[in-house]
C-alpha cells in the first residue's frame, strides 16, 4: 500500500505524479522541460515522491527514468526468478504479475488493474508475448491473456504429442519417452 503520509497536496508534486502516471517512463530531462523546474527543485519533488513509494527510477540508456511504484508488486531478484524477468521494465513487471494473479485477464480488465494507457499496455504485453512469458487467445469477444508457466508449457506439449501419437505421426515409445523427459 502506499504510504499515507506523502503529500500529494503540494501543487506541483501532485501534477509531476500525475504526469508520471499517465507517461510511465518519462526522463527527468523531460520532466524539467515539462514543468520549467530547475535541477534541484526537481530532484527534491522526485525524491519525496521516492521515499513515500509513490514513484520509483531506473537508469535506462544513461537516463534517469521515472515510474509509478508498484507496492504490491514484488520485483524480482536473480535468486528468485529466472533472467529473463531481470532484464523487464517495471511497467512489463506490473502487467506479468497482473496477468499472473488473475489468470484469463482481458485487456480492459488490465487496464484498470494497472492504470496503464491502453497503448503502453499494447506495447509492453506484445513484448512479453516475444519472450514467451505470455500467451493471449481469443474467449468468447474478448482478447485474454494467460502466464506461461512451466507446467503449462509441459501440459501443451503433451497434448500436442497425443494428438501426433493418434495421427500416427509419432509411435507410442517416442511418446513414451519424451513425456517421460519433460517430468
Amino acid at each position: 500500500m502506499i504510504k499515507s503520509n506523502v503529500d500529494l497536496e503540494h501543487h506541483i508534486r501532485k501534477t509531476i505524479f500525475n504526469h508520471i502516471i499517465a507517461y510511465p517512463g518519462v526522463s527527468f530531462s523531460t520532466l524539467k522541460k515539462i514543468f520549467d523546474l530547475n535541477d534541484s527543485t526537481l530532484r527534491y519533488h522526485l525524491k519525496y515522491l521516492e521515499r513515500g513509494e509513490r514513484i520509483s527510477s531506473r537508469i535506462e540508456r544513461g537516463k534517469l527514468h521515472y515510474y509509478p511504484y508498484f507496492s504490491n508488486i514484488t520485483i524480482p531478484t536473480a535468486a528468485n526468478t529466472s533472467s529473463k524477468t531481470n532484464d523487464l521494465t517495471p511497467q512489463q513487471l506490473h502487467i506479468l504479475y497482473a496477468i499472473k494473479k488473475y489468470p484469463g485477464i482481458n485487456q480492459t480488465e488490465l487496464i484498470t488493474k494497472t492504470s496503464l494507457k491502453r497503448h503502453i499496455l499494447t506495447y509492453n504485453i506484445s513484448k512479453l508475448i516475444d519472450l514467451g512469458m505470455v500467451r493471449k487467445y481469443n474467449h468468447v469477444r474478448n482478447v485474454c491473456y494467460e502466464y506461461i508457466t512451466d507446467e503449462l508449457l509441459k501440459t501443451e506439449t503433451l497434448k500436442v504429442l497425443a494428438i501426433k501419437l493418434l495421427n500416427n505421426e509419432i509411435d507410442e515409445e517416442t511418446f513414451l519417452r519424451l513425456k517421460n523427459r519433460m517430468k
